[in-house]
């Protein structure tokens, strides 16, 4: 009987993957990926925080994501992978930015010690049917002139089920992240694009640990 293909948007995995002891290489990969999908500016180190937010009291509704970190600069990214949903989503991505937004400041820091909070979203369903963009970037602007109101509202949303590798107008590195998460056959995947992208030897090393604990435990 074959068994069923392993997942890699399974949470744990995910969790596992980009957040236990060596996962910075991997998780900075990912997130300047996402980046210059979008055409923003990349990062060059990352130190991974608690996903946790504690509730302020107890009818605060705590919110946990599946990974967060902060930059060199300061900037919070956020990284929720998700299988199912329906259109109010974006409210919940929402509310998650927000809770990780009002968590930079303290009792008596000022409002110019904020700093951007991004939210890259891996959804496994079709948030937008009539669109069929891949990755799609939002941010705060003018309705009529388009400006930029401010660069701390950044929210990434990819759309899986829309996936089709080497069939999009994706930047290569983000298609073969997209890749690594879609495959149903990660060791013919690998052995395609480890050459091309070094840094999936690693995520490949990250991938058979996690396999091999799995079935240690099973």
């Amino acid at each position: 009987m074959n068994k069923k293909p392993f997942n890699p948007l399974n949470d744990c995995f995910v969790r596992y993957f980009f957040t236990d002891k060596g996962g910075e290489k991997v998780l900075l990969d990912f997130i300047n990926a996402v980046m210059i999908s979008a055409d923003m500016k990349t990062f060059k180190a990352v130190e991974i925080l608690n996903p946790f937010n504690l509730k302020r009291n107890y009818k605060d509704k705590e919110t946990i994501v599946d990974v967060k970190c902060i930059t060199k600069n300061g900037t919070v990214v956020i990284i929720e992978v998700q299988l199912s949903g329906n259109s109010r989503f974006p409210e919940r991505i929402l509310y998650y930015w927000s809770a990780n937004y009002s968590k930079l400041l303290k009792k008596g820091e000022e409002y110019e010690d904020l700093t951007p909070v991004i939210s890259i979203n891996l959804l496994n369903f079709n948030l937008n049917k009539k669109s069929s963009n891949v990755h799609s970037c939002y941010m705060i602007y003018d309705t009529k002139n388009a400006r930029l109101l401010t660069d701390h509202l950044q929210i990434h949303i990819i759309e899986l089920k829309k996936f089709k590798f080497k069939d999009n107008d994706l930047k290569k590195d983000l298609n073969y992240w997209l890749g690594f998460f879609t495959t149903n056959n990660m060791e013919a995947y690998m052995s395609e694009i480890v050459k091309e992208k070094p840094i999936m030897e690693e995520a490949h090393k990250r991938y058979n640990n996690f396999i091999r604990s799995r079935l240690m435990m099973s």
